[in-house]
């Protein structure tokens, strides 16, 4: 089903609680009048109109829509509580704060985690299942995230029951990653991005998307176990990171061009210094010889920065620059 509006249109038309702007509307009259369809609009257009429904008032001064009584807004109800419950672990209890400067009742916080551990179930079931694009990534990725967890307590470094709490943070992790790399690739109409970089097409895709953010974007996952985390970086938006990427890529291209040799690029900011593998390989997406992004991080492990030093002795293997 054709999106009535793009993800970008609809990130700069955000619903503030004023005046219903004309794409609400038409979603609205959507919602109301042709329901059966709802399931079948883009994953954007579902997480904008349930994300608008939450701040609309009926003229009483009550909440004009309940999400937790429409079975289509489950996935977006999910991600709506992780985001406001997940801290170093999925937090329950204390001072949470929403909308106008208020504060979750006791009530709604019990409704928010019965909700968010009876999906949670739904969640793993489906990683389980492995089956889709996303889900098939998703599954051996937190697999050996759970495992570096576990290596992690064996250690002593953390006890049975705060592990317990770290896996369903994790998971609560994944889902967020899942949700908003659906949100990037589902308005599309393949779930990658081919740009043309020095002769080679370089692929962008759910597996370089989800590897990237949930291994060095996410501090309270990866940090204690070893994982370097990217800070704020110009010109590089989580949000918009295939293009952010491959833009980086060709930037640097410009200076020392790719080869069928490249293995990855290197970069400095600020005095730290970032990695960002390719894979030359048959593309699965173009079904010719193009490169694959694979990871980008900053370096802190010695066989990463020893990189830098050797660069020159790696011609045609390594593009430097610097990240502006």
């Amino acid at each position: 089903m054709k999106a009535l509006y793009s993800r970008k249109e609809l990130r700069n038309n955000p619903f503030d609680g004023g005046e219903l702007q004309v794409p609400l509307q038409r979603y609205l009259h959507k919602f109301l009048n042709e329901r059966s369809k709802i399931g079948r609009m883009k994953h954007h257009e579902r997480d904008f109109l349930f994300e608008a429904m939450l701040c609309i008032y009926d003229t009483g001064g009550g909440k004009a829509f309940d999400l937790f009584y429409i079975p289509e807004a489950e996935e977006f109800l999910f991600y709506w509580i992780i985001l406001m419950h997940a801290n170093i672990t999925m937090v329950f209890e204390g001072k949470i704060p929403v909308e106008n400067g208020r504060f979750l009742t006791k009530s709604e916080i019990k409704r928010n985690k019965n909700f968010f551990f009876r999906y949670l179930q739904v969640w793993r079931s489906q990683i389980a299942s492995g089956e889709g694009i996303y889900l098939s990534i998703i599954k051996p990725e937190i697999k050996r995230k759970l495992q570096d967890w576990k290596n992690y307590a064996i250690l002593k470094k953390i006890s049975p029951y705060a592990l317990k709490k770290k896996e369903i943070y994790i998971y609560a992790c994944f889902f967020d990653i899942y949700y908003n790399v659906k949100l990037y690739f589902d308005e599309l109409p393949h779930p990658y991005i081919v740009q043309k970089i020095s002769g080679f097409d370089v692929v962008f895709n759910v597996y370089s998307y989800i590897h990237i953010y949930s291994r060095h974007y996410i501090p309270n996952m990866n940090y204690d176990i070893g994982l370097s985390t990217n800070p704020e970086l110009p010109g590089v938006d989580v949000e918009e990171l295939p293009r952010s990427i491959l833009a980086l890529i060709e930037k640097k291209s410009k200076q020392i061009p790719l080869t069928q040799e490249t293995e990855y690029c290197l970069f400095n900011y600020n005095g730290d210094k970032f990695i960002l593998w390719l894979k030359y390989k048959l593309l699965n997406e173009t079904k010719g010889y193009g490169f694959e992004v694979r990871s980008f991080y900053k370096c802190i492990a010695e066989c990463d920065l020893a990189k830098f030093d050797n660069c020159e002795n790696d011609a045609g293997r390594t593009v430097v620059g610097e990240i502006q």
